[in-house]
């Protein structure tokens, strides 16, 4: 009897420890859902003493994108802010207007492009154009950015609110011919970035909210 009740005293203080042991986290093997993670040593400077541009496909997100610069330094400013389907909305730090077919070399430097996607309705409305136009103003930094003419850097922080049916055939356009792609994960929900990445092999960025990206921009600028 004594040995039946030390077997079964034994028993239950094995499966107390068992059940008190802390369950260890499960790495993703595939990072697909690393956020605010630092950018890699080759893309620190990748906007740094370059023409670089500020624009949009989808007519929505811009002012977004144009705090999230200006808050990564004092040094950085976006100026000329023009709306439209054919203007640039703003320009850092220069003050000429750039359309896709206008893009050229600079010396050995190219131009790079940072590229807002999303679209809103009501500012393809004011702006007078739609997501058909859009697509083929994306379509057309797309072929810049393929024929070497200029860096493209797409970026989405609109969420899932800015996906749909008049953005994504935008982003289908655009996402194979960038040289980096920086999104808040929340328009990432249906992993569209992250296979968009993968299957083109281009970087992809995610971050958990709007005001994590400017660590992003400080690297780009290498501030």
């Amino acid at each position: 009897m004594k040995k039946i009740l030390l077997l079964f005293c034994g028993l239950f203080l094995i499966f107390g420890l068992v059940g008190c042991k802390e369950e260890p986290i499960e790495e993703d093997p595939t990072g697909e859902n690393e956020v605010d993670l630092e950018l890699t040593e080759e893309l620190i400077g990748l906007c740094e003493g370059k023409k670089v541009y500020l624009t949009t496909v989808g007519q929505s997100d811009v002012d977004t994108i144009i705090n999230i610069i200006e808050g990564a330094s004092e040094e950085i400013a976006v100026t000329d802010i023009e709306k439209g389907s054919d203007a640039v909305v703003g320009e850092v730090s220069r003050k000429d207007d750039l359309v896709a077919s206008e893009v050229t070399k600079d010396g050995s430097d190219l131009p790079v492009v940072l590229l807002v996607t999303g679209s809103s309705g009501k500012g393809l409305g004011a702006a007078g154009t739609n997501w058909e136009a859009e697509k083929a103003r994306g379509e057309a930094f797309a072929i810049a950015a393929d024929t070497n003419q200029l860096v493209m850097i797409v970026l989405h922080v609109g969420g899932e609110a800015r996906r749909g049916t008049t953005t994504d055939p935008i982003l289908d356009a655009v996402c194979p011919s960038a040289k980096l792609m920086l999104v808040v994960e929340a328009g990432n929900f249906d992993n569209y970035f992250t296979d968009s990445a993968e299957e083109f092999n281009i970087p992809l960025y995610l971050y958990s909210r709007q005001a994590k990206m400017i660590s992003a921009f400080k690297s780009l600028f290498n501030i």
